[in-house]
């Protein structure tokens, strides 16, 4: 994978692993687990952790449980529950996060991360529906590169009016994966470590820069 889509992802799992200890204790709802990249951090700082996934995939560690957030909440509660990278993939969004609310337990935390919509790398995501921009991308990258099904991506102000209806308060709000075309793509590694270094300024500056927006919400007492 090139160098700096890399960092993009591991500035993201950095931060949420960092949440997943901060605010460690007896249950966890891991919502879209994916390929189970936190599942570690989860198993050494929570006594029982629950994994749920649209549609869930054989041959893992632990398999999780077939579950559309959308459909409506399970029919308990968590003291956390982690939600990275799902929001984008679902046609109803203020389900989703209504269901999440739903289901944290009084006072409750949710960890939640999603790509910031307008950012140059969600741009450039829906240039890559076009087969000779992914052609000259992956020409550029030397290997494959596929368009993400993002089918809603949404702006902080959105996502900040779906908090409120849902009775959620905005904690904590982290913006990070600086994403600069051409540079991204020819700068390698170098660049990669630059941008890392700048994502601070460009968080106080010009966040919209940033492709990922990360929250740490608390429910109803």
């Amino acid at each position: 994978m090139n160098a700096s889509r890399q960092m993009l992802h591991e500035t993201r799992h950095w931060w949420v692993r960092q949440q997943l200890e901060k605010h460690a204790g007896n249950s966890i709802l891991d919502v879209g687990c994916g390929m189970l990249p936190f599942l570690g951090t989860m198993n050494r700082a929570y006594c029982e952790v629950v994994l749920t996934d649209i549609a869930p995939r054989a041959g893992m560690v632990r398999t999780p449980v077939a579950y559309d957030v959308c459909t409506g909440p399970l029919h308990r509660t968590f003291e956390v529950i982690l939600c990275s990278e799902v929001l984008e993939h679902v046609k109803e969004p203020a389900r989703a996060i209504h269901s999440l609310a739903q289901m944290m337990e009084p006072n409750g935390t949710l960890i939640l991360t999603t790509p910031q919509r307008g950012s140059p790398l969600e741009l450039l995501n829906k240039a890559l529906s076009i087969c000779i921009v992914r052609r000259v991308v992956s020409r550029l990258y030397q290997e494959h590169v596929v368009h993400m099904t993002h089918i809603n991506s949404m702006t902080p102000r959105k996502l900040t009016r779906l908090f409120k209806r849902a009775g959620l308060q905005i904690v904590e709000q982290h913006f990070c994966g600086l994403y600069v075309p051409v540079l991204a793509e020819l700068g390698g590694g170098r660049w990669a470590r630059i941008a890392q270094r700048l994502e601070p300024f460009i968080a106080r500056v010009f966040r919209r820069l940033l492709w990922t927006q990360c929250y740490i919400l608390k429910g109803g007492e």
